[in-house]
This record gives C-alpha cells, sequence and structure tokens, in this order.
C-alpha cells in the first residue's frame, strides 16, 4: 500500500511544483502592473530627490567685471577712477526658492535705496529680489578699504539657509570729497 501511495503523491507534488513555477512570473508582472502607478503617485506627490541637494549652494561675487569668486571678492584701488558695482550672484543651485537678499555698504549699514541719478553709489542697481539669484551694488571711491557684504537667506521646501560673500574695495589716494 505504500507504493500506491507514493505513487499518487509524487507525481501529484511534481505537478504542482511545475504550475507554481509557471504562475510565478505572472504574479509577478501583475503585482508590477499594480506597483508602478502607486510608486508613480508617490514621487509625484513627495517629489523626488534634487540633483544638488539643498545645502550646496554658494554666494560668490566680482567687482565691476572681474570674475565670480566663491564667498569674497575684490576691486578698486589706485588704478580705479569711478564708482564701482558689487555682482554678488548665487551658485550650485537647485530647484526653485524663495529668496530674501540683505546687502550691507562699507559702514555696515543696510543698503535699501535704489540706484537712480544723482545716487549711483551705496544704492542698489539691479536684482536684490525676493525672486533674483543676483544682487548688484553700486559703491563709491574711499580712502580706505571698505567691505560690502550681502547675504542670502535660502528657503526651498520649508527648509532655509543663509549664504554670504564679502567685497572688498579698495582705498585709493583721494581728495576730501572720496568717503
Amino acid at each position: 500500500m505504500c507504493l500506491v501511495q507514493d505513487l499518487l503523491i509524487v507525481p501529484f507534488a511534481a505537478a504542482r511544483s511545475a504550475a507554481h513555477r509557471e504562475s510565478s512570473p505572472t504574479v509577478r508582472k501583475l503585482l508590477l502592473l499594480l506597483l508602478t502607478p502607486l510608486l508613480a503617485l508617490f514621487f509625484l506627490v513627495l517629489g523626488s530627490p534634487s540633483a544638488n541637494a539643498f545645502g550646496g549652494e554658494v554666494l560668490g561675487c566680482g567687482v565691476d567685471n572681474s570674475a565670480w569668486t566663491a564667498n569674497s571678492c575684490a576691486g578698486g584701488g589706485d588704478s580705479s577712477t569711478s564708482a564701482h558695482v558689487i555682482h554678488y550672484a548665487a551658485h550650485n543651485l537647485s530647484g526653485s526658492y524663495s529668496m530674501k537678499w540683505t546687502a550691507l555698504n562699507g559702514f555696515g549699514t543696510v543698503i535699501t535705496a535704489s540706484c537712480n541719478s544723482p545716487q549711483v553709489v551705496n544704492c542698489i542697481w539691479s536684482g536684490c529680489t525676493a525672486s533674483s539669484t543676483t544682487c548688484d551694488i553700486g559703491a563709491g571711491q574711499f580712502s580706505q578699504d571698505r567691505t560690502f557684504t550681502a547675504t542670502l537667506q535660502l528657503t526651498q521646501s520649508g527648509q532655509t539657509r543663509s549664504v554670504q560673500a564679502s567685497a572688498v574695495i579698495r582705498g585709493v589716494s583721494c581728495p576730501p570729497t572720496c568717503q
């Protein structure tokens, strides 16, 4: 009797195993078809990771026509004959931000005035707005070095951080009309 029972169980187990192997890829395909739209919805709602993670942003500057450098720049001096423009710009941005600029002149005072004739120094030439990645500041000539500073507060997806850059306007040997 054991032989008959073994003969009935072994073929049934072999048939069951073969059927299970054939249906397994079908079940996997069905699960994949069901999970794909859910994963797409997940990334749509929560967003996908950005190429550059928040926190890698850098603020730099250039004086007049000099090249942008990270964190600080300098210009002016005895070879200059007129007012200067400091160009602050943020680099390594990823995604969209809300921005808040604060610019300080060479005397530590916040710059809020727009440049227009006759005021072309200690004023904002362009940018410096909540949607601008640049901020151009008019700077005069000085009898000694003066440091202008810009701070950019960046907010993205509820996270906030500040980056800062300083521009040194080198002093010139000038008449008493210099500041």
